[in-house]
């Protein structure tokens, strides 16, 4: 897990064969809204990590 932390914090993308694919993606800012006040937020900038499941892992979710 150190490993691919550090891998992530040096914004590389990482595939593990049989399982997926993490990448970092950086996000705009943007305007939200508070769904309980209808009060206006700015959402800051920030890197999110992604994952992408390989077509076996999918495969083995759906057909249980």
């Amino acid at each position: 897990f150190e490993t691919l932390a550090q891998e992530l914090l040096k914004s590389n993308k990482i595939k593990i064969s049989s399982f997926g694919t993490f990448r970092v993606i950086n996000k705009k800012e943007r305007v939200g809204r508070n769904p309980k006040t209808k009060e206006r937020a700015i959402i800051l900038p920030r890197k999110v990590v992604q994952f992408k499941p390989s077509l076996l892992v999918k495969e083995k979710l759906n057909n249980l």
